[in-house]
Formats: C-alpha cells, structure tokens, sequence
C-alpha cells in the first residue's frame, strides 16, 4: 500500500519505487499529473519581435519574473533579453539559471550573460549535434590554447578531462578592461535527447564531480571584487533548457535533500 504523503524515507526509497512500477507504474503517472503544468506568468519580452530570432524554440520562453535581464547596450532597447531563467536551488536562491543552447544568434549574448553574472561553472547536458538537428552552437575552440571569440569576449580552452560519459574543459575568458576568469564547463555526452541516459552511474558521478568543483570555488576568489564565485549561479543548458536541464536541477535538489534530510520528496522538488 502506497503513502499519500510524496516524501519518501531514504531507507524506504527502493521499496517505494517498485511499488510505484507496479501496475504500468500507475502510481508514478499519477503522481506526474499532479504536478501543475500551467502558470499565470507572463512572457512579454520573450514574445517580442525584436526577440523572436533570439528563441531557439517558440514555445519554450522565459517568464518575466525569473528572466535573466543582460545589461542594456547603447542604442539598443533589447538587448537585455536572453532565453534564459533563474531557478532556486535546495537551499540557495537563484543557484541555477537556466537556458537553452545558444544559437549562432546567441552566443554573444550567451557569454555576455556568462560575464555579467559571473558564472563559474557551466553544465551542458546536451551534445552540439543529435541525429541530423543542431541542439547547441559550438560557444567554445576545441583546440587548447586557440580562442574563441564573442564579440568583446575572448574564450580560450586551457586543459581538458575526458571521462567515459563526460567531458570537462576549464576555460580562460577575458574582455577588453577587466581581469581574466576561469570558467569549468561540465558536458555530459550521454543523455539522448527524448530519452535517458542507459546507466545512472554515470549521472551520479557527474553531479558528485560538479558540486566538488562548485564548492571548490567556495575556496577561491577570481576578480578585483573579492567575491565568492562559489555563491554565483551555476549556468546549466541543453537545447531547448527545460527537459534535461530541470532534471538535472531536480536530481541535485533530490541528493541534497536525500544527504541532508534522510528523506526524498521528487514531486515537491520538481514543483518548487
């Protein structure tokens, strides 16, 4: 007999998803459905014309109240908007944003955002190219040392790790007037796109490496300011930054929540 009650005890965690399998896994579909769908929110600036080339899918937008603002450029009344969004974290606000893979169109503004909101870490979740469909613009050089620019932002790639499901590449970016940053980019190159990854270990183990890189920041500090990076938002993306990108999210609130409470509550979590 299920529980009403969604939070499930973490030694109660195995028994609870077989339960929930059962039946076509029933259980799970209806817990799924309950989890609302719709909002009042508004979209005004993400529906904008002078915005539409800068929406990798129309129907995926950000609201207005979560919107990542760009800082306005001369001449120029749209230029604060990106197809991206701010997401609380277990127990931080704003610990993510959230985006789509930049466009050719984009990756100026995607680093701009990159910049201005001095964002340490990158998670990607989503491969350049799935079958014949461009899910992501290239935004870095492969080749160590040779930079990638964006506009007045230059990228280079200084040391790269490749692990069995998953990449990692420190970046060096600078513009023109202020002290260079390092930038971790995370990229995870086993999750299809409408599917799951056929291992869960290898998820694990990359959500473990990049909270050890995160809190690793808690530890440096990279500009003039003296700020903590660790405190900054992670930017995580795939290609249209709702489907793998909220899973992601979900599933590091769920192990921190697992970790901190001995509990786990999925259809909170996705909620909040």
């Amino acid at each position: 007999m299920l529980t009403n009650i969604s939070a499930i005890a973490e030694g109660k965690l195995a028994e609870e998803y077989r339960a929930k399998l059962e039946n076509d896994a029933l259980a799970m579909v209806s817990e799924f459905d309950s989890i609302p769908t719709t909002t009042h929110a508004a979209c005004t600036e993400a529906q904008k014309q002078a915005n539409a080339q800068k929406n990798r899918y129309r129907n995926v937008l950000p609201y207005d109240d979560s919107r990542v603002r760009l800082w306005q450029q001369p001449g120029d009344p749209f230029s604060d908007y990106i197809n991206a969004s701010f997401i609380n974290g277990y127990q931080q606000d704003k610990e993510f944003i959230a985006a789509q893979g930049p466009t050719i169109h984009t990756v100026a503004d995607f680093w701009r955002m990159i910049w201005e909101q001095e964002i340490p870490v990158i998670v990607m979740v989503t491969n350049l190219k799935e079958g014949v469909e461009e899910k992501c613009a290239r935004y870095w050089n492969d080749t160590i040392g040779e930079p990638f620019e964006a506009n007045d932002i230059s990228v280079t790639v200084t040391k790269v790790e490749k692990l069995a499901e998953f990449v990692i590449r420190e970046m060096n970016i600078k513009n023109e007037t202020e002290v260079p940053r390092t930038v971790t980019q995370l990229h995870f190159t086993a999750w299809p796109d409408f599917n799951v990854p056929q291992n869960p270990i290898g998820m694990l183990k990359f959500i473990r490496r990049y909270n050890a890189i995160k809190k690793g920041f808690h530890m440096t500090t990279f500009n003039r300011h003296s700020r903590m990076m660790g405190d900054k938002p992670t930017l995580i993306h795939c290609s249209a930054g709702v489907g793998r990108t909220g899973t992601f999210i979900a599933l590091d609130y769920a192990l921190k929540q697992i970790e901190r409470e001995k509990q786990v509550d999925i259809p909170a979590s996705v909620r909040k």
